[in-house]
């Protein structure tokens, strides 16, 4: 996941390496340096076995939920990231559910709506304030719908070099 010049991503530890935890990595492109935080406490989690990193109003959030539970009513926990790099600033933001049809959180829109995948494999746009979703029609396969964010970003580096690849063309907007 991208946010602001970071790139993030979970790291799982080798399944024979006891003494780890779950951790989200980041690399800054400016500074060019890697950083790490740990996952919200395990015992916080509790049994939920599956999460999405996504980005919440600028900040780091996770989205956990039971994935490939035999569960008939799901819930899902939004956790926020406040300061990385401190364990104690993670907060539950909300738990949404029990669920009968969602199964699985893709990601955030506005407005403090979600993205989710139902049991039949469907998109929803889904928002918590009011419980209510909207499904969008087309094909593809269970478990395997992505959301990914998108922000237009164009920049020019007054400072390129002919080692870096020659003179700064035109800026180009779309």
């Amino acid at each position: 996941m991208y946010l602001d010049g970071n790139f993030f991503w979970c790291a799982t530890p080798h399944p024979l390496d006891n003494n780890e935890d779950e951790k989200i990595v980041r690399f800054d492109f400016a500074s060019e340096v890697f950083k790490s935080t740990s996952f919200p406490d395990a015992s916080v989690i509790g049994d939920y076995s599956s999460s999405t990193l996504t980005a919440l109003n600028g900040s780091v959030a996770m989205l956990v939920y039971p994935f490939g539970k035999e569960v008939e009513m799901l819930c899902f926990d939004i956790w926020v990231l406040f300061e990385f790099g401190v364990r104690e600033s993670w907060t539950k933001l909300i738990r949404i559910g029990p669920s009968l049809d969602l199964e699985r959180p893709l990601g955030f829109w506005g407005y403090g709506r979600m993205f989710m995948e139902n049991k039949e494999g469907q998109l929803v746009l889904y928002d918590p304030s009011t419980n209510t979703g909207k499904i969008f029609q087309f094909d593809g396969l269970k478990g395997l719908l992505q959301v990914a964010l998108y922000n237009e970003f164009w920049e020019t580096n007054e400072e390129t070099s002919e080692e870096d690849g020659g003179e700064v063309q035109e800026e180009v907007n779309q």
